[in-house]
């Protein structure tokens, strides 16, 4: 994350032009570019690097754009994330709608969108809440901290009628009473076609777009919501733009975090427990000696990471100087990155092929046995090439 932002933060120094919108470039080597970005299509992209150098590049060549945008706060009041099984993620405020097998949000001044209970995988009322669902049943969090399995019989802007367990009558719940909402949906792959972008606003939002374009001189980006049709099309503010993914190439970027963990050694230090987990920032955190591994897609071809040492900033420096360990990983049986880990070196980068679907990652004590060996991998992602 530190290279991201330093890189980010040299582009808006650098900036000599008033219709350009800086960017940092992922190409199929997942190694960041610097670059003015001056046209966005759905054919192609023309920017500057950070030498000066015009570039034109093939979209279909493109995995990502990111853009120095920070989080923006919701709204106060009524705000729903809303998760849909394409991967969309819709966050805005709550409305009437006209039945009770949908909800209505509002997303951009006027422009309403419905959505089907059918097309659902979870609804947020905080930012960070979440459920999950358990096998075929739904799954409600309650304000209280309780949660309820069964299914949803129905929806409105008010409230929630929810079958617990095998009830014969639903019971009704305030959606105010309710942090988050799981539904028992499969997820849907997206079909990749011409012209069809991701893109990843501020408030959390992630919109399906085409017939994108970038308008330089107003500062917007302008495309088609696949959700609403031609009715849908949206002009979003750059500053609320975090990130462009095109979905017209043969390559896809997928967060580790997103993939099944699976826990298959260590994960205690001194008799306690301390096994590896997700946070909530999609980063993962390990303990020395633990090993962890993942079933990839088919056409995984490349890893990216930065994995640093995870230690209170309180910490007195004669604990922190006992701190550090070894991070390796492995494509199939194949040691393929190798890290040494101190409290005196900065994060370590790691951008690596891979050529199975078995990757493994394992901590090792360093010299001083597992004493506050605790890793934190951030921006760790898998390219798949589905040519």
């Amino acid at each position: 994350m530190r290279h991201l932002i330093f890189l980010l933060v040299s582009l808006f120094a650098c900036a000599h032009a008033l219709q350009a919108q800086q960017a940092v470039l992922l190409g199929p080597d997942l190694e960041p570019l610097a670059i003015t970005l001056r046209s966005f299509s759905p054919q192609r992209v023309d920017a500057i690097d950070w030498q000066g150098n015009a570039k034109t590049f093939d979209t279909a060549n493109i995995v990502r754009l990111t853009f120095g945008t920070l989080p923006q706060a919701w709204p106060q009041e009524r705000t729903v994330k809303a998760t849909r099984r394409d991967g969309q993620v819709v966050v805005g405020q709550l409305a009437a709608s006209d039945d009770d097998e949908s909800i209505r949000l509002k997303i951009a001044g006027d422009l309403a969108v419905d959505l089907s209970l059918d097309d659902l995988l979870s609804l947020a009322f905080e930012r960070e809440a979440s459920v999950e669902a358990v096998g075929e049943d739904d799954a409600v969090l309650l304000a209280t901290g309780e949660t309820l399995t069964g299914f949803v019989d129905s929806i409105t802007a008010e409230r929630l009628a929810f079958v617990v367990g095998d009830a014969d009558k639903p019971i009704e719940i305030p959606l105010d009473r309710i942090k988050a909402l799981a539904i028992a949906n499969k997820p849907q792959a997206i079909e990749a076609s011409k012209g069809l972008v991701r893109v990843l606003l501020a408030d959390d939002s992630l919109l399906l777009l085409k017939e994108t374009e970038l308008d330089l001189a107003r500062q917007v980006l302008v495309g088609v919501s696949t959700l609403v049709g031609e009715a849908g099309k949206l002009s979003l503010s750059m500053d609320k733009v975090v990130q462009i993914e095109p979905l017209v190439g043969p390559y896809e970027l997928s967060p580790l975090s997103a993939l099944t963990m699976k826990h298959d050694a260590g994960g205690e230090v001194f008799g306690v427990a301390m096994p590896p987990r997700v946070l909530s920032d999609g980063s993962i955190q390990l303990h020395a000696p633990t090993t962890i591994s993942y079933e990839l897609p088919k056409g995984a071809s490349r890893l990216s990471l930065v994995a640093e040492l995870s230690l209170a900033d309180d910490l007195p420096a004669s604990q922190r100087a006992l701190a550090g360990c070894e991070l390796l990983i492995y494509d199939g049986q194949n040691l393929i990155g190798q890290v040494t880990l101190s409290p005196d070196q900065p994060p370590a980068t790691l951008n690596v092929p891979l050529t199975s679907t078995q990757l493994r990652i394992e901590l090792k004590p360093g010299v001083n046995g597992p004493v506050l060996d605790r890793v934190r991998l951030t921006q760790a992602q898998v390219l798949v090439d589905h040519q």
